[in-house]
């Protein structure tokens, strides 16, 4: 990316008003925001600051910097009320064109719908039914969730397969914390709990 940025004459930056940090000291949430959320790494591996173009005694950067912001709605939404309808089943019907959508008493017509469904535990093909306990309505096993560990079995459960936090960095921890007390068993010792990093929640809307 800095060879993009530092070569031409004229730079030109397209981004949304998220990207737009007014000091460098607000930096540092967004520093940790994106690689916990994408990748699972405490800090990102590079970061690239867009300070404005060239100047006097700098050997590269652009003569000219435009930053077009795109806000697409965004100012609206965070100065203003957002609706949010809970414990209502919802319904979607195609209506001319557009795309209906009812909850409970509440009923809006819209261009596009996201639908934030979640994920279901992956547990295709593990054979948890010959495990000897039960099994709940979704086929999930008992798991311990400060040690993985499945009903004092010597088996152990752990990221997208528990259904716990789908979240990367937590399935990275749990990975590292069912590895760990599968060793612990190994040796005859009993499971332990491992302190974990913050939890991190996220509300997709």
């Amino acid at each position: 990316g800095r060879m993009t940025m530092t070569r031409p004459r004229v730079h030109v930056a397209l981004m949304g008003i998220e990207k737009l940090v007014p000091r460098l000291t607000d930096l540092a949430v967004f520093l940790k925001l994106l690689a916990r959320s994408s990748t699972g790494q405490p800090l990102t591996t590079y970061t690239t600051l867009i300070t404005g173009p060239r100047r006097p005694g700098e050997a590269d950067g652009p003569e000219h910097l435009h930053v077009v912001i795109l806000d697409n709605g965004r100012s609206p939404l965070l100065g203003g009320e957002f609706a949010l309808h809970l414990g209502a089943e919802a319904e979607v019907i195609a209506a001319d064109g557009a795309i209906r959508v009812r909850a409970g008493d509440a009923e809006a017509t819209v261009d596009a719908v996201l639908a934030a469904l979640g994920r279901r535990p992956n547990l295709a093909g593990l054979g948890l039914e010959s495990l000897g306990v039960a099994l709940d309505a979704r086929g999930m096993p008992p798991v311990d969730p400060n040690t993985l560990q499945i009903a004092g079995l010597p088996l152990f459960l752990a990221g997208d397969a528990n259904g716990e936090r789908a979240l990367l960095h937590e399935a990275a921890d749990e990975g590292h914390i069912a590895g760990l007390n599968a060793a612990r068993v190994a040796n005859g010792e009993k499971p332990a709990c491992y302190a974990r990093r913050t939890p991190l929640a996220i509300v997709f809307s």
